[in-house]
């Protein structure tokens, strides 16, 4: 499964993450006031927080599936060769 997620994570960040920050799209970051600055690292983070609480989600309910669900009872017939 290691391909399979770093492929996956790499789609994510590059169709997610990359493409709504706003700070990539400021040429002169410096130039802005304080408040503009605050409120674009905010932005930024909480684009960036997003896909990993809805991984953290996702793993949280695999294992609630894991705790709800039984496992099948193994039926051992005795006979041996």
């Amino acid at each position: 499964f290691n391909p399979v997620g770093l492929i996956f994570g790499l789609l994510v960040a590059q169709q997610f993450v990359l493409k709504n920050l706003k700070s990539d799209d400021i040429s002169d970051f410096s130039a802005l006031d304080e408040a503009s600055k605050i409120l674009i690292k905010t932005s930024d983070l909480m684009v960036i927080r997003n896909p990993y609480v809805i991984l953290g989600l996702v793993i949280i309910g695999v294992f609630v599936l894991f705790l709800v669900s039984k496992m099948p009872q193994s039926k051992d017939e005795g006979t041996t060769p």
